[in-house]
Order: structure tokens, then sequence, then C-alpha cells
């Protein structure tokens, strides 16, 4: 997980280095102070909502927030990795990759 971090972070054009930890919490979170975002384990268990996962807490060092702007760093993050997203207001309602959906939160129960 943590080169798909550093990938999205020169991808992104952050100037510092982020570290992830992945840890038993409920929801993730991006700390500008450490330099770490936080993952659920629970995240783990759909390696293209993992990597969503990471991805999305790696845009918030690029905007605040789950508005348009953000959205858009994020859908262009994620298609570095062939990833898809359909929104749900702020979050994935679906992912897909290659044209298969990979990820469907009606179908996979995650959390």
């Amino acid at each position: 997980m943590q080169s798909i971090v550093d990938l999205t972070v020169e991808f992104l054009g952050i100037n510092k280095p982020i570290k992830i930890k992945v840890k038993d919490i409920a929801g993730g979170h991006a700390n500008e102070k450490t330099r770490c975002i936080s993952v659920p384990k629970w995240a783990m268990v759909n390696e293209y909502y993992a990597i969503y996962y990471a991805v999305h807490e790696v845009c918030h060092y690029r905007a605040l927030g789950h508005g348009i702007a953000f959205k858009l760093i994020e859908k262009n993050a994620l298609a570095q990795w062939g990833i898809e997203i359909e929104y749900s207001r702020a979050y994935p309602k679906a992912l897909s990759c290659n044209g298969e959906r990979v990820y469907d939160r009606k179908r996979d129960k995650l959390y």
C-alpha cells in the first residue's frame, strides 16, 4: 500500500512524503501535521477498494472536503490505477476497472 501512496503523491505533485497506516478503525483520515493517512483494516478486503481508499485519503492533501474540486482530483488520481468511480454523494457507489465492476456498495458489504 505504501507504493500506491508514494506513486499517487508523485502524480499529484505533493512535495513531501506521506506514510500510510492500516488500523482497526471505522473510517480513514489524512493528518497534515504528521503527514500520515490512516486506512481501516476492513477496506483491505477488496483490492480495488483498498487502492481507492488510499488514493482518496492522499487526495485530501490537494483539496479539503468532498466537493467538485476534490472529486475531479480523485477521479484523475484513480484513473492512474485504471479505476473509475461512480459517486453516491461523497463516496463510491461503484468502482470499475477495465469495464468490469469490481466494487458495488449494494453487492459488496465491506463495513
